[in-house]
């Protein structure tokens, strides 16, 4: 696979990542130095039979990883002449390579991914969500790899969005895939399982295979990310009190075996294509079932964290009375019932996360809005004293009409400033 910053691939233990970098040289020497390490391990094993031996083996991956265009990019902005020249040089360079490896294998065997890890700005920069900053190139071909899909006149299907207008190839076929699914296509080229974890879809689109064989792998693929799901279900179901489990898979009817076994007769009864459509819709099904499991606990990690800002604010504030508001100090009001209380309550949210198994980190979320909300109590004498004389002076419905406005209109202030994008460059 070549990848550039990232670029193409068999598949090995061999990977030649040029993750060095030297200011008084050009960002290309990376791209350079990865090519000619390929060149010499295949030189090398002319006259290594070991080395030959292992890289004849089946399944073999090389990944290359092109540093110089990413570093090219932003050190020198994508219009600059550097960086079109390393793009110069990676061209020839995956030429070289590709020739190498074809001549090598003389098997016809070899399947190639290009692609990348990410877009670039005009100005070099990437991470603000921006089109151009998470669209990437995805160019496979060789073993394994359909055709592409040509069109005599007209614009090709894919191109309705106008982004690779100025690429001159509205006559092909466009098919885009989440970078997730890059993963699962390279895992079924080399006929390697779907690696764990993973929740990219097998793009069929790509494959050069009979509709029976895409049904058939797109149910593998399917099964995979639904025993995933099974697990992570399995999991939460151990831990958490009072679980829902997700409602499109938690019945016998609706789970996820059931319904892979209904997609296979499918299969076998000889219809492909009705069996790849209900596929999809049990991806998405399962999908959905992992972000349900992924976003189960936001509501109640939401809810402590917004108490626990929200006290943090009203401390500050209390704060801020006693130094600058108040001329006397008020004391704390603290008892053995309120210290009593606050504690149960930390005491039972630390029991329910302990039985949770929750992340350490979800205990420091529990403990603040008790530490701040415990003091503001104690020290709710100096917001009551603090509220009366700030706001003497609000004595008619008129003056609180005008507080309750002003108090909306700073809000929204800053809510249009949070709002306001910056102009693209």
């Amino acid at each position: 696979m070549f990848e550039t910053g990232a670029v193409p691939g068999r598949v090995d233990a061999y990977c030649y990542d040029a993750d060095f970098e030297d200011s008084s040289k050009d960002a290309w020497v990376l791209d350079e130095w990865v090519f000619e390490r390929v060149k010499k391990l295949f030189a090398d094993a002319r006259t290594n039979a070991t080395l030959d031996a292992q890289l004849r083996q089946d399944k073999n991956v090389f990944f290359l990883h092109l540093l110089g265009l990413d570093t090219t990019g932003h050190a020198k902005r994508p219009y600059s002449w550097q960086y079109l020249h390393n793009i110069q040089i990676v061209d020839r360079g995956v030429k070289e390579i590709t020739e190498l490896i074809e001549e090598f294998y003389d098997d016809g065997k070899t399947s190639f991914v290009f692609t990348a890890d990410h877009g670039m700005s005009d100005w070099g920069s990437h991470g603000d969500g921006h089109p151009d900053n998470t669209r990437t190139p995805l160019i496979t071909w060789g073993a394994g790899i359909a055709k592409p899909n040509k069109t005599a006149s007209g614009k090709a299907p894919g191109h309705e969005d106008e982004f690779s207008s100025d690429w001159n190839l509205d006559h092909i076929e466009r098919h885009d895939v989440d970078q997730a699914d890059v993963a699962a296509l390279m895992a079924y080229l080399v006929g390697l399982d779907f690696p764990t974890n993973n929740v990219g879809v097998l793009p069929l689109t790509y494959l050069d295979a009979d509709p029976q064989a895409k049904a058939q792998a797109l149910l593998v693929n399917a099964e995979e990310i639904l025993e995933m799901y099974h697990v992570k279900d399995a999991l939460k179901r151990s831990t958490e009190l009072r679980y829902k489990p997700f409602p499109g898979l938690g019945d016998e009817a609706h789970s996820a075996g059931h319904r892979a076994a209904e997609i296979r007769k499918v299969i076998d009864a000889g219809h492909p294509e009705e069996a790849i459509r209900q596929t999809y819709e049990l991806i998405d099904l399962g999908l959905e079932g992992l972000r349900y499991l992924q976003t189960y606990d936001w509501l109640f990690l939401r809810t402590l964290i917004t108490i626990g800002y929200i006290g943090w604010i009203v401390f500050a504030i209390t704060t801020v009375i006693d130094l600058h508001v108040l001329t006397e100090e008020v004391p704390a009001q603290r008892n053995t019932a309120s210290i009593a209380a606050f504690s149960s309550v930390l005491v039972g949210l630390y029991a329910m996360l302990l039985k949770q198994q929750s992340p350490l980190v979800y205990y420091a979320y529990a403990f603040f809005p008790v530490l701040f909300w415990e003091e503001i109590f104690a020290r709710r004498g100096s917001l009551i004293k603090g509220g009366r004389s700030l706001f003497s002076h609000v004595e008619s419905t008129t003056d609180i009409v005008k507080l309750v406005l002003s108090t909306l209109g700073f809000f929204g202030l800053l809510e249009a400033l949070v709002r306001i994008q910056p102009p693209t460059k």
